[in-house]
C-alpha cells in the first residue's frame, strides 16, 4: 500500500529516528522534528508529499487517490492541487476534502500540531494509538501495533468480522488502537489526541432521475484517459465490468488495454478474452503457477497483513499481478461495487430480512448475514464474538434512516455503503494503492449521491445497466455473462438466470477454482507444522482438537475441510502478524 507512518511526541520531545525507521518499510519520503516524525512510502503516483524544508515547521501527505468532481467534469487532484488546498486555514481544506471523491489519507502539520482526514466513504483509513512515548499513527496496523506492541485482539471487534459479511464498526480490533472511519478526522499537539471525528455518509433518495447518474460515472471513467499512463480496465464476465467497457468504449479515440486473472477455463477469462478478441482491445492474462513454498508463503503473510481476513491467504495467488499492470505503463480502472447501484448486493438481505430490519431484530438479522469461516474458536472465544456481532449490528441500525422512509432497497444499499465499502474494499483498496495506480467509479460518492437519488425501481435488475450496454456497444449483448463459474444468457430475467445458474451448479457445470487446493498443498509442511507449533498449540483462542483434525483430515484428501484450514491459516498469520518478533512484515 502506499502508506504513512508517524508519531507526536510527549512535550515535544526529540523521536527516536532510528528506532521508528525499523517500524516501517523503506520511505519514499521521511520528516523529522523536535516532537514530530514522519515517512511516507509506496509508489510515487499514490504518495503526494510536501515536506516544507525550506522553514522545517510545516509539510504535508497524502496517500491515495483524490479526485475532483464539479459541474460535470472530473479531474485527478495533482501534487499542486493538494498543495494549494492544504495550506488553506484548516476549516477551509476540511470543508474542500469533505466534498472530493476518491480513496486517501491526508496528513498535515505546523508548530500547532498534526490534522488527519479521510475520504468520505472510508475507503483508506488511518489508525492511531495514545501511549506514554505520545501518539503513533499509521495506515498499517500491524505496524502500528509492532511499534505499540499492542496487540490484544478486541474478540467482540472482530465479531462482525469474522462471523457476518464484513465487519459492520470502524474500530481497529485491536485494543488500544483507533481507527478513522469515513469523513474520518483526528488533530494530535504535544503528544495527545485534540479532537476525533467521523460522519456516516448519507445521500438523498429522490429528486434525480438515472440518466443523472449514468452522466456522473461516464464523467468519472472518461477521467481515467486523462492519466499519463494507458489505461487498463480489469476485464470479467460479470456485468459490471461490461457495464464499464461500454462505457469507456462510447469513444473510439481513447486508449484502452483490458487485464484479466485466472485459469483460462475459468468462464470469467475465457468470455473476457473472447470479448477482448471482438474488440481487437490488447488484452493481457495473468495466469503464473505459484512459486515455491517459501515465496508463497512470504506473498501470503504480505496480503494477509494489509488485508486483514476480508479474504482468506489463498485469493493472494490470484491477486498479485497488480505491480505488473504497473510496471507495463498502466494505470487500472475496475467496476468494483457496481452491484450497489444495480441494486443487486443484500439481495438475501432485502428479501428475506425486511421483517426484521424493520423492527430491528439483530437476532434475525444476524443469522441471515452469516458467512461461514469454520468454527475454530473455543467456545467461550466465539460467544465473545457473537456478542460483539449483535453489538455492532444493533448499533448500525441505530444510525441509519427509517426503513419506512427509505425502502428496503435503498436501506440495504446505504448499508453496503456504510459497511462493506470501507470494511471489506477498504483495506484492499490500500493494497492496491502501493502496488499500481487505480481506482473504481462505481464506489465514488458522487455516482453513489446520483444514483441514490433515482428511483429505486429504475436500479432494481440491473435494469440501466442492460440499457446502457445495448444502446452503446450492442457487440457485447452477444456474449454470455458470467455468475459463480457458469454462464447465462445477457438479455435473461434476474429470477430465470439465477435458476438456470442454480440448476448448473447442481449438475456440477461449473468451473472449480483448484487454486486455493494447489496454494494449500505447496505450503503443506508449512501449514502442518503451523498446527503443531508451540504458538498456536498454546493459545487460548482455539479448538485446538478441532484445528488439528480439520489439517489432518484436509491433507487426507477430505476437501470439504478446505475451507476450514484456508480460514484457520489466514486467522493464523494475521494473528502472528501482529507481533513482531514472531513476523517480519
Amino acid at each position: 500500500m502506499s502508506w504513512i507512518f508517524g508519531v507526536c511526541t510527549r512535550n515535544n520531545n526529540q523521536p527516536d529516528t532510528i528506532g521508528l525507521s525499523q517500524c516501517h518499510k523503506p520511505p519514499l519520503h521521511v520528516f523529522s522534528k523536535l516532537g514530530f516524525y514522519v515517512a511516507a512510502g509506496g509508489i510515487e503516483e499514490t504518495c503526494h508529499v510536501d515536506l516544507h524544508m525550506d522553514d522545517t515547521t510545516s509539510g504535508w501527505m497524502v496517500v491515495g487517490t483524490g479526485i475532483e468532481y464539479a459541474n460535470g467534469h472530473a479531474r485527478f487532484l495533482s501534487w499542486i492541487d493538494w498543495s494549494k488546498r492544504l495550506q488553506m486555514p484548516l476549516s477551509a481544506s476540511a470543508s474542500w476534502i469533505a466534498e472530493l471523491d476518491g480513496h486517501f489519507v491526508a496528513i498535515r502539520w505546523n508548530d500547532d500540531g498534526i490534522v488527519c482526514a479521510c475520504d468520505q466513504l472510508g475507503q483508506r483509513t488511518l489508525y492511531y494509538s495514545d501511549t506514554a512515548e505520545g501518539i503513533f499513527f499509521s495506515t498499517r496496523l500491524d505496524w502500528l501495533a509492532h511499534a505499540t506492541r499492542k496487540n490484544d485482539i478486541d474478540l467482540e471487534a472482530l465479531g462482525s468480522k469474522w462471523l457476518l459479511f464484513n465487519q459492520l464498526s470502524y474500530e481497529s480490533c485491536i485494543k488500544g488502537i483507533k481507527r478513522l472511519g469515513p469523513s474520518g478526522f483526528a488533530s494530535f499537539a504535544e503528544g495527545r489526541v485534540k479532537n476525533q471525528m467521523q460522519s456516516a455518509w448519507l445521500p438523498r433518495f429522490s429528486g434525480g432521475h438515472i440518466e443523472d447518474a449514468i452522466s456522473v460515472v461516464e464523467t468519472l471513467a472518461d477521467c481515467a484517459f486523462s492519466a499519463p499512463q494507458n489505461v487498463s480496465l480489469g476485464l470479467s464476465g460479470g456485468l459490471d465490468s461490461r457495464f464499464l467497457l461500454a462505457m469507456l468504449t462510447r469513444k473510439p479515440d481513447q486508449r484502452l488495454c483490458v487485464h484479466t486473472f485466472g485459469d483460462g477455463n475459468d468462464p470469467d477469462v475465457y468470455i473476457a478474452a473472447a470479448i477482448a478478441k471482438s474488440l481487437g482491445a490488447q488484452q493481457s492474462l495473468f495466469d503464473e503457477a505459484i512459486p515455491n513454498s517459501e515465496a508463497a508463503i512470504a506473498i501470503g503473510r504480505e496480503y494477509v497483513a494489509q488485508t486483514q481476513l476480508i479474504e482468506p491467504i489463498t485469493a493472494a495467488m490470484k491477486l498479485r499481478y497488480y505491480p505488473m499492470l504497473r510496471t507495463s505503463g498502466k494505470m487500472m480502472i475496475d467496476g468494483g461495487f457496481g452491484e450497489i447501484a444495480r441494486r443487486q448486493y443484500s439481495n438475501r438481505l432485502a428479501l428475506l430480512g425486511r421483517s426484521a430490519l424493520r423492527r430491528k431484530n439483530v437476532k434475525d438479522l444476524v443469522r441471515l448475514m452469516r458467512v461461514p469461516r469454520g468454527q475454530i474458536f473455543a467456545p467461550e472465544v466465539h460467544r465473545m464474538l457473537e456478542s460483539g456481532a449483535r453489538r455492532d449490528l444493533h448499533e448500525v441500525l441505530k444510525d441509519m434512516p427509517h426503513l419506512q422512509d427509505v425502502g428496503v432497497g435503498n436501506f440495504v444499499d446505504l448499508l453496503a455503503v456504510r459497511t462493506r465499502v470501507p470494511n471489506y474494499g477498504g483495506p484492499e483498496q490500500a493494497r492496491l494503492d502501493g502496488e499500481v495506480f487505480n481506482f473504481m467509479p462505481f464506489v465514488q460518492p458522487s455516482f453513489l449521491r446520483a444514483a441514490f437519488a433515482s428511483d429505486v425501481k429504475s436500479r432494481e435488475n440491473a435494469r440501466f445497466y442492460r440499457r446502457y450496454i445495448a444502446s452503446h456497444n450492442r457487440a457485447l449483448t452477444l456474449f454470455p455473462l458470467v455468475k459463480s463459474g457458469t454462464t447465462y444468457r445477457f438479455g435473461l430475467p434476474l429470477i430465470a438466470a439465477h435458476t438456470i445458474t442454480a440448476a448448473k451448479r447442481r449438475m456440477g457445470k461449473v468451473f472449480q477454482d483448484r487454486s486455493p487446493d494447489a496454494f494449500l498443498h505447496c505450503i503443506k509442511e508449512y501449514v502442518q507444522d503451523t498446527a503443531q507449533s508451540a504458538s498456536v498449540v498454546s493459545c487460548p483462542l482455539y479448538d485446538m482438537s478441532f484445528i488439528k483434525e480439520a489439517v489432518r483430515r484436509y491433507y487426507s484428501g477430505m476437501s470439504d475441510y478446505l475451507g476450514v484450514v484456508n480460514w484457520w491459516l489466514t486467522f493464523e498469520i494475521w494473528r502472528c502478524g501482529l507481533t513482531k518478533d514472531s513476523y517480519s512484515g
